[in-house]
């Protein structure tokens, strides 16, 4: 994922901005108190879903739902209407829904410290996260080479970052789609797909036992095991 942390809207093109002239007054009307919430995100997002299902425009997509996120009330009670599962894997964060429909899927994750998720691809998916508390760390790589008889591949390391409160990251299709998540001393974060995750999509997805040390000579160049969880 690219990630930054909370900056004014960027210039837009062309192609996008009639979409975003169809989201201007639901945004006008939230943008005096500077924030706005949960529901008026959902309304703001809808309008630019089409540019999620072209691959030539899912950097416009992340783009626009990035910079909403960053306006975002996190302390909005829709964020938080549903509680995290009693039991949760060790190690691994408690994922409360938030969202659920045929274009989008939000959860919020929360970490203990410690907690963390092994390096996955979310299979023809974009993702857009935002950090709402504590700090995680987060690695990104894009594929570049896979044996799908041995099951391996060669990753190219996109870069690390660490996100903390209204810093956000993003992933397309084409670009750090693969990325892991460490939090050593928890943090909650909102994390939202576009298409949401199915059961095809989830048979899809690749999970990476990434080699700690790059290919000689080329430091940017991992190998790495591929498994299905």
């Amino acid at each position: 994922m690219e990630t930054c942390s909370r900056r004014e809207i960027i210039t837009i093109g062309a192609g996008a901005f009639a979409l975003l002239t169809n989201a201007l007054p639901i945004l006008a009307a939230a943008s005096r108190t500077g924030t706005f919430g949960w529901k008026t995100f959902l309304e703001a997002v809808a309008h630019f879903n089409a540019l999620a299902s072209d691959p030539l425009k899912q950097e416009q997509y992340v783009d626009r739902v990035e910079h909403l996120m960053q306006q975002l009330d996190y302390g909005d009670r829709l964020l938080r209407r549903h509680s995290p599962p009693p039991h949760k894997r060790h190690g691994f964060p408690a994922f409360s829904p938030v969202e659920d429909s045929l274009t989008i899927e939000v959860k919020l994750l929360s970490f203990d410290p410690g907690d963390s998720i092994e390096a996955h691809n979310p299979p023809e998916m974009t993702g857009v996260m935002a950090c709402i508390a504590g700090k995680v760390a987060v690695e990104t790589y894009d594929s570049i080479y896979v044996d799908s008889a041995l099951r391996t591949a060669t990753l190219r390391k996109r870069g690390t970052a660490t996100l903390r409160e209204r810093d956000t990251s993003t992933l397309t299709i084409g670009r750090g789609n693969i990325h892991q998540l460490v939090s050593k001393e928890g943090c909650e974060i909102i994390d939202i797909f576009t298409p949401p995750y199915s059961s095809n999509r989830v048979h899809a997805t690749n999970w990476y036992d990434i080699s700690n040390v790059p290919i000689a000579n080329t430091p940017n160049l991992y190998e790495a095991h591929i498994s299905h969880v």
